[in-house]
């Protein structure tokens, strides 16, 4: 499923790559309120909230499309009327923002495009 897909890209992008967000750390806050609206159990509505953020910021949507295809896809053998759908849900999209959370709490991280500057 690719809302899914999209949701553990950027959890991932977020906790190994925080430096592919050094312009967009100040705006984390607001993602994180408006996927706090949403409900934990249901990918859609958070993975076009994270894709709708992204927009204004071309590096992350890069990072996302790169890295997308790159994770598995353990849930294409679930079906999503089991249960552990459910589960499965909540548990990526609670790390989703769990991460973005404990992003929150560290320095911005340095931006690739000032380092490449300095170093010309």
């Amino acid at each position: 499923m690719e809302a899914l897909r999209i949701i553990k890209t950027f959890g991932k992008l977020l906790a190994d790559n925080p430096s592919v967000f050094a312009e967009a750390w100040q705006d984390l806050p607001q993602l994180n309120q408006a996927l706090a609206k949403l409900p934990n159990n249901q990918p859609r509505p958070v993975a076009q909230t994270i894709v709708d953020w992204c927009k204004n910021y071309p590096q992350i949507q890069k990072a996302l499309r790169t890295v997308r295809y790159q994770l598995g896809d353990e849930e294409e053998n679930i079906e999503p009327s089991a249960p552990k759908w459910d589960e499965m849900m909540i548990n990526n999209i609670s790390l989703v923002r769990q991460r973005i959370q404990d992003a929150q709490l560290q320095p911005p991280p340095p931006n690739n495009s000032d380092a490449d500057n300095q170093n010309e």
